[in-house]
């Protein structure tokens, strides 16, 4: 039975490489998409390619300064981490350009940023794409499609110098291509059948197996499941189709998804690698060195997060992942040699991965040919060889359930020979059981007068905490917030309106000449005039997400969640007449009141730029103070600025 499937499962690999050599071998796609095409009906004539590397992103003036530029021959690489910006520069000529549409097209899909130049030496013209990229929606993008494609709109037998700059913190290699609009068309097309089918038949595996898993309830699959699901994040990455169906609109992910998936990839494989061989059978060195390099893949992980683009990052991925295929030839070709089939079947899975792999990077590095096929060819390896583990894994938990019910045979007989034992203790244990359950009885009625106990001391204790963290976010005079609980809730409720997109408006208010109410009349008349303005203006902090907070000294600060700068402003003003209609007696004096507010709010870009509104509020505050005090002035970061007074 197994030997059946995995002839079927070599026929079904061997059937999609086949696929695709052909599509990679057709004439009208490999004579055209290459690296660098010069048109056999010469309607475009290109010349003089060459290229220039830079460590940082440039600018085109520099570029066109710089003499550093060397001949491209199709054969360039870059290593990750090597260079951030490659620029490229070649000659074009086209004749019949009014009923041609030529395309320049880069594909490879993890370039942060690309643009393209086109210098009209006849016209003496410069003419700029958008830029396009990573760090770009997909809606930027010329041509709906995984990859970046520019147009070139050339004019009749004019010579066009192009300069193309890339700048990526993963660049490999840079195919780029030139055709016309119904070829690139073509090509996308079959790109996609290809990808689609090989996407396919990962998530066809995926869901089979993880079924099994549940019937089964057998870890290996659930391992193996999570070794699919990581290669298929990784080639979701790599091949672009998560950008460009997944997550366009996450930056998070669209910088950082090549590194993480594939540290995940690798941590999935080792984790597999692990159980499916058994490794932790083997030998001392063998299990600790399993496990240092799955706590390895771990702690990669966690700094793919902040540590994306660096360059001793790429370069400890890149060692231990040759660790991991280096340990797994080893290790599968000792269990082979000691007659494991299973082993047989994972050291044919892993070189046919190997060969993928291999073809993807010379092709990358320019030792093949980029085509269709070597371009997936990698893919095309993770396809096979998760066909072949899957047939592996369900001929390792045969032999595993065989040796199962050989043990649960001997147990059987063992179950038979203690059954007599078992029931000579039964009464002794009946016996002990009558005593533990008066013991038990006696605990019980303990436990549950201490549990009363223990209930009425927690409720204490829980009504103590209320009011001791009522007393530590309270002003004592103006019986508001206090400034530490409103720097607090600030944060929070700055970014709940940057991810609801609800704006957020913020009051400040001053009470005007106070050091001359403490100056005239002490500072007891000033506490208490402190305590008049705050309940005044708590009566305009009316619903229930509204923060009124003593800011300090003689200024408050008034939140106001899901409000408008207009309707912040409105607030403002009826705060100001709700003081100035204050008639404080003290000392046979009537002491009358005013204040000055400024007002700000918008619709957070940022969830940690809540600075930002505090100081464009004290901005207009400061205004409202030097245009006269008693009155309304909203910042003109939000609005235009306008005053509103009695």
């Amino acid at each position: 039975m197994l030997s059946q499937r995995l002839i079927t499962s070599l026929l079904f690999a061997v059937s999609l490489c086949v696929t695709g050599v052909t599509l990679g071998q057709q004439n009208d796609v490999a004579d055209v998409f290459a690296h660098y095409v010069l048109d056999p009906s010469q309607r475009l004539r290109i010349a003089n390619p060459d290229y220039v590397a830079f460590k940082e992103p440039t600018t085109l003036d520099s570029v066109l300064a710089s003499s550093a530029w060397k001949s491209y021959s199709n054969r360039e690489s870059f290593l990750p981490g090597q260079y951030k910006a490659i620029w490229y520069r070649f000659s074009l000529q086209a004749t019949d350009a009014a009923n041609t549409t030529w395309w320049l097209s880069l594909n490879w899909s993890m370039v942060n940023r690309a643009q393209l130049h086109i210098f009209n030496t006849t016209q003496k013209i410069w003419r700029s794409t958008r830029p396009v990229g990573t760090r770009y929606y997909l809606s930027d993008r010329y041509r709906d499609s995984l990859y970046f494609d520019f147009p070139l709109d050339l004019e009749d037998d004019a010579e066009h110098i192009v300069y193309l700059s890339i700048e990526s913190s993963n660049i490999l290699s840079v195919p780029l291509f030139i055709s016309t609009d119904k070829q690139l068309t073509k090509h996308y097309t079959t790109e996609k059948f290809l990808i689609g089918a090989l996407f396919g038949c990962l998530a066809i595996m995926f869901v089979y197996n993880l079924s099994l898993a549940a019937l089964l309830n057998d870890r290996n699959y659930y391992y193996y499941c999570f070794f699919i699901a990581s290669i298929l994040l990784y080639q979701l990455s790599a091949s672009g189709v998560g950008t460009y169906y997944l997550w366009d609109s996450s930056l998070f992910l669209k910088q950082k998804a090549f590194v993480l998936f594939g540290c995940l990839g690798f941590l999935g494989a080792s984790v597999f690698i692990v159980k499916f061989l058994d490794l932790e059978n083997f030998s001392k060195p063998v299990r600790i060195g399993a496990r240092i390099t799955i706590l390895v893949w771990i702690v990669l992980l966690f700094l793919s997060i902040p540590f994306t683009h660096a360059g001793w990052l790429s370069h400890a991925i890149n060692a231990i992942s040759f660790w991991i295929f280096f340990a797994g030839l080893v290790l599968g070709s000792i269990l082979s040699l000691r007659g494991n089939i299973s082993a047989k079947i994972f050291m044919l899975s892993w070189f046919v991965l190997m060969i993928g792999t291999s073809c993807f990077m010379l092709a990358i590095f320019g030792k093949l040919r980029l085509t269709i096929f070597t371009q997936y060819s990698q893919m095309f390896g993770f396809v096979v060889e998760m066909a072949l583990l899957s047939f592996a894994l369900a001929y390792r938990i045969n032999i595993h359930r065989l040796r199962r019910d050989a043990a649960q045979k001997n147990a059987l007989v063992l179950a038979a020979q203690v059954s007599t034992e078992r029931e000579q203790r039964l009464q002794a244990q009946k016996d002990s059981l009558d005593m533990q359950t008066k013991l038990n009885q006696e605990l019980e009625e303990q436990v549950k007068e201490r549990t009363i106990q223990l209930e009425i001391a927690m409720e204490k204790l829980e009504h103590a905490n209320i009011e001791l963290t009522n007393l530590s976010n309270t002003d004592a005079l103006s019986n508001t917030y206090n400034r530490r609980y409103f720097d607090t809730i600030f944060s929070t409720e700055y970014g709940r309106a940057h991810r609801s997109k609800q704006p957020l408006a913020l009051i400040l208010i001053d009470i005007d000449h106070f050091k001359s109410v403490n100056d005239s009349y002490g500072h007891s008349v000033g506490d208490r005039c402190i305590q008049v303005v705050a309940k005044s203006l708590s009566e305009e902090a009316k619903r229930p997400g509204d923060i009124l907070a003593r800011y300090g000294g003689e200024e408050f600060v008034l939140l106001l969640p899901a409000v408008g700068v207009d309707i912040g402003a409105a607030i403002a003003e009826q705060c100001r007449k709700r003081v100035a209609q204050l008639d404080i007696e003290s000392q046979g004096h009537s002491i009358q009141l005013t204040v000055s507010c400024g007002v700000a709010g918008w619709i957070p870009n940022k969830d940690d730029d809540y600075q930002t509104l505090v100081d464009a509020a004290d901005a207009a505050l400061y205004q409202a103070k030097h245009q006269g005090r008693n009155q309304v002035v909203v910042s003109s970061l939000t609005a235009d600025s306008s005053t509103l007074s009695s």
